[in-house]
């Protein structure tokens, strides 16, 4: 290696430090101005991961003798894009209790099956809700109008809360056996 060389790698490498050096301020100072940030808001600030994942399902109440148009009425929901045979269905209302950990903003399905009390045969089924906790541990009422076929006997209904991937049930509550009201 000619002297001429050498001087320039030396050169070359006596600016390594200070541009190292400058790094380590730039990345210092971007640290000092995000922990400022979370201290002055801290909803910034990201959660950490959850330490427990779950949920459970309580307190299930039916009322087995709803129209639909009842229940759209119950739920404050309008008759309007329904004709009156579907208003006339009756079917049961169900109503229960959620508490959900470690899903904050993730979309859980929430299955159904209305099954045959005597049997354990389906008579029907429905995976077309979901609940999103807004925070890490939520909790809530929730309820759905369960379609009761007219030949009916005694039915119970099995509800099921899956994680977000739709693949493992992390909740689940069945009501008591009941009979269908009759229609009036």
């Amino acid at each position: 290696m000619s002297t001429q060389a050498y001087r320039t790698l030396r050169g070359r490498l006596r600016v390594l430090p200070r541009v190292g050096r400058g790094i380590a301020s730039a990345l210092g100072l971007a640290a000092t101005v995000i922990g400022i940030v979370f201290v002055l808001w801290p909803s910034l600030k990201p959660d950490p991961p959850p330490v427990d994942k779950g949920a459970s399902l309580s307190h299930a109440q039916v009322d087995p003798g709803l129209t639909f148009g009842q229940y759209l009425d119950r739920i404050e929901q309008s008759r309007g894009p329904y004709g009156p045979d579907l208003l006339a269905r009756r079917g049961a209302f169900v109503e229960f209790d959620f508490s959900v950990r470690g899903y904050k903003d993730k979309h859980l399905p929430l299955r159904w099956q209305l099954l045959d009390a005597r049997t354990g045969i389906q008579l029907d089924h429905s995976s077309d809700l979901r609940v999103t906790p807004d925070v890490n541990t939520d909790a809530g009422s929730w309820n759905a109008w369960i379609p009761l076929p007219p030949a009916a006997h005694r039915v119970y209904v099995q509800i099921q809360l899956y994680n977000d991937a739709g693949t493992v049930p992390i909740g689940r509550i069945r009501t008591p056996p009941f009979a269908p009201a009759r229609a009036a």
